[in-house]
């Protein structure tokens, strides 16, 4: 079969780095290990600067397969990637850029890699920074994008992807991708576990993209520096995040910031912030408004429980719950997810199950994170 089609196989959300990473960098080289579940004959990379004040210049920058699944790659697929003809490419202040298409060969489950090298002093302003198990990032000193194993120099963990948001691979005309559009629930490993599932059974032709900013809400964005890492309202980014090419669905499941966020006494929360259910849902409808324009499928997915985390009380929990009786209950989307359920308690319906919690409360473990992938119907991708 024929490579014809352009699909966006893998992505994250767009925000501020938090103030505790580095904002500034030189004489740096980041790389970035990327699960894909495509077959594909080429490549696109896009890349953001969205909250960068200053012009951001990524000096080389290359692609390449993994072969031990972390940062040494099979040095006969490393590629450079050219921005109009050049190696450079200059992302402007609150701008992107995009790659010109590379043809690189790849198959499903064969990780990606993407080093980039910034020689000069650049702004950090502008990445993706929550981590687990499935992540791999790290930079080193100098310019290392032609490095067939970075273990064997004394490198560092890299807490953010810095400036790389969207990957397009040529694929098969058959294939298309599903968005999970959400905050940091959907930063986690869920999604990576259901990347992993369809590269086991062998479905090389589908992908599910995370497009997650960790702390985000539905309504509105904090002023404040210190919460910029928090990112832009979901109606902001929502279009930005799923409008690529060969995405088909989206997988929403927001709201719970809104929710857990107002507590009183931080003058960036005030409880005036506090969403009705009425709200809540009025939110989601827009999103699924503006994904029914686009012509893609929808996926609403409860909200996981927060019994025990820190602003937990009883009235601001009946909100998360009849939010999620009007998810379960709406007729507006192509389907439900019932994450809540996949994670519940068998002796406290408002608690997560011990083996399920991550410890605070509102995250839930690897193993809750495996329930949760379960509990996606794989027809989604038919």
């Amino acid at each position: 079969m024929e490579f014809t089609k352009w699909v966006n196989g893998w992505g994250l959300g767009v925000a501020h780095p938090p103030l505790s990473e580095a904002q500034w960098t030189k004489d740096t080289t980041v790389r970035y290990v990327l699960i894909n579940s495509l077959d594909a004959g080429a490549v696109r990379l896009k890349f953001s600067n969205r909250f960068g004040e200053n012009v951001a210049e990524l000096s080389e920058v290359t692609v390449s397969i993994s072969k031990d699944g972390k940062c040494a790659v099979n040095k006969d697929t490393i590629t450079n990637v050219t921005f109009g003809g050049s190696i450079k490419g200059i992302i402007p202040p609150h701008g992107e850029i995009v790659s010109d298409e590379i043809p690189f060969n790849i198959k499903s489950g064969e990780k990606l890699v993407v080093s980039i090298y910034f020689e000069n002093f650049t702004q950090m302003n502008t990445g993706f920074t929550y981590d687990n198990k499935f992540m791999v990032r790290r930079f080193i000193e100098g310019n290392h994008t032609h490095s067939e194993d970075f273990s064997i120099y004394e490198m560092s963990f890299s807490a953010a992807y810095n400036f790389l948001w969207s990957v397009d691979f040529l694929t098969y005309e058959d294939a298309f991708s599903i968005a999970a559009f959400g905050d940091s629930i959907t930063s986690q490993e869920w999604v990576d576990i259901l990347a992993n599932k369809l590269i086991v059974n062998k479905i090389n032709n589908r992908a599910i993209v995370r497009r997650a900013v960790s702390g985000s809400r539905i309504f509105g964005s904090y002023p404040a520096l210190s919460y910029f890492h928090y990112g832009e309202d979901g109606l902001t980014r929502f279009r930005r995040e799923v409008e690529h090419d060969g995405v088909k669905g989206v997988i929403i499941l927001h709201g719970i910031n809104d929710i857990i966020h107002p507590d009183g006494k931080n003058p960036m929360r005030p409880m005036s912030n506090m969403p009705t259910v009425e709200k809540l849902s009025s939110g989601v409808c827009d999103y699924i408004s503006i994904a029914k324009e686009l012509g893609l499928k929808t996926y609403l997915a409860t909200l996981l429980p927060i019994k025990g985390w820190r602003t937990y009380d009883i009235p601001r929990d009946n909100i998360r719950i009849e939010f999620n009786n009007w998810i379960k209950n709406q007729k507006i989307t192509d389907g439900v997810i019932d994450f809540e359920k996949a994670v519940l308690s068998k002796t406290d319906d408002k608690a997560f199950d011990p083996k399920c919690n991550r410890g605070d409360n509102l995250h839930a473990s690897v193993e809750g994170y495996r329930r949760m992938a379960e509990t996606v119907d794989m027809n989604i991708f038919k």
